[in-house]
């Protein structure tokens, strides 16, 4: 598992995977393995399936999870709200948004009942329903689901990870609103916050970086923005692997970043990658990039 932990931070999600899966093996060879081990390498193998963009595989272990749940509901690392949360993004990313919502607000619930209201746990509910917001086109309401979840996270103040992620969903909402310059003041608090907590590979922080640099090139700061473009996207390399859809998506922004620096062939280059690796239709999946923040750090 530490392996597995060590390649995650360094940004080798690939191998990772691969060492979890010795590990789960190993587990599963002593016949009756222990219940809490099991269900964190289940879990975790889960969310890196989900931030590699293997769908597929992530709701096969996000079953496995909910099985061993059902027969040891003591387990609480992960808990039953978390592997809901984590069933919600993988629905999310298949652009079921009903069922995402369903289980995110059942997970809410739980933990309001569980943990309480200021739990930071709840703020990562909040998050998603937030994303799921987002990408109904409810702005306004993203926004203030965004707000909810920063306050519970700051509340505690132990988790910069965690708000580092909502600082960076609002900054991506506030630009999508117009509100460029708002957008510019949050993601750089998003990306100090993301420094300090010293987890160097988070989904979240890539984002950061890259929209970032987009709005650098938009005021003009050409060389912040080349330097932080780069810097995202070879983050971006080890997060996710070079041809996953968060890539795909990521190069599209990209694109648009190098035409506005007038790097011309750089952004053909992106462009191009970017419609390999996504079929040519960059938006056709949903990433909910805060849940794999969320997920991937536990």
């Amino acid at each position: 598992m530490q392996q597995a932990t060590d390649m995650h931070l360094a940004g080798r999600n690939a191998e990772a995977v691969d060492a979890l899966g010795n590990a789960l093996r190993a587990l599963e060879a002593q016949g009756a393995p222990d219940p809490v081990r099991l269900s964190k390498t289940l879990y975790r193998q889960a969310a890196l399936h989900n931030m590699l963009g293997r769908l597929r595989e992530a709701r096969l272990y996000v079953k496995r999870c909910l099985d061993l749940q059902t027969r040891h509901p003591e387990l609480a690392d992960p808990g039953l709200p978390a592997i809901l949360n984590m069933e919600a993004s993988i629905h999310l990313a298949r652009g079921e948004l009903d069922a995402a919502s369903r289980l995110t607000e059942k997970a809410l619930r739980i933990e309001e009942q569980t943990l309480g209201a200021d739990h930071p746990d709840v703020g990562v509910s909040y998050l998603q329903l937030a994303v799921i917001a987002h990408w109904r086109g409810r702005l306004d309401e993203a926004v203030r689901h965004s707000e909810h979840a920063l306050r519970v996270m700051e509340a505690r103040k132990i988790d910069k990870t965690g708000s580092a992620a909502v600082l960076t969903h609002l900054g991506i909402l506030h630009d999508q609103m117009g509100k460029h310059e708002q957008a510019l003041a949050i993601l750089e608090r998003a990306r100090k916050l993301h420094a300090e907590a010293a987890v160097p590979n988070l989904p979240t922080l890539v984002r950061c970086e890259v929209t970032l640099a987009s709005l650098y090139a938009r005021n003009g700061r050409k060389v912040e923005a080349a330097a932080m473009l780069d810097e995202g996207l070879r983050r971006a390399m080890g997060v996710f692997g070079a041809d996953s859809l968060a890539y795909g998506q990521l190069l599209a922004v990209a694109a648009e970043t190098w035409r506005k620096l007038g790097n011309k062939p750089a952004a053909r280059t992106a462009e191009q990658q970017s419609r390999v690796i996504t079929g040519g239709d960059p938006l056709r999946h949903r990433i909910d990039w805060n849940a794999l923040a969320a997920t991937a750090r536990r």
